[in-house]
């Protein structure tokens, strides 16, 4: 990452990598999962809300993640500095992260394998860490 707050660019990292292969991992066994129930119980109405479940939460990993590498477009302070864009970086990756989970929870909790409570322990999770970077940010001088 350039240290310029002009002409700030989101570098290819190892960290960046590891976020989107798992973010990747965990929407795949998403898109397994919404498959194999559609195709094993034919297209009932719980199968179709899994295919629509997991086809938004795809998007919204994916425009998270392709964001990331254009941080002029986030609604940053007036003047930002290279630590602003850092940390929304990085929030982001981390919430492409969280909403992916969600995505293989929110299946498995269609498909009454897990209960609900996992579903609501992943959007608390969620609202921390929003909370946390959000504090973090503003203590930026």
């Amino acid at each position: 990452m350039n240290d310029n707050p002009d002409n700030f660019k989101v570098n290819r990292t190892m960290k960046g990598t590891i976020f989107e292969l798992v973010c990747g991992a965990l929407l795949l066994v998403s898109w397994v999962i919404a498959i194999v129930m559609t195709i094993r119980h034919g297209f009932q109405s719980f199968t179709q809300g899994l295919i629509v479940n997991t086809a938004t939460f795809t998007f919204v990993v994916v425009l998270l993640l392709v964001l990331v590498y254009f941080p002029k477009t986030f609604n940053l302070p007036k003047n930002p500095k290279p630590a602003h864009y850092k940390m929304t970086v990085e929030l982001m990756r981390v919430l492409s992260v969280c909403i992916a989970l969600l995505s293989l929870i929110l299946n498995m909790v269609m498909m009454e394998w897990i209960s609900t409570f996992w579903q609501f322990v992943v959007f608390v999770l969620m609202m921390i860490i929003l909370a946390y970077y959000l504090f973090r940010f503003y203590r930026i001088k």
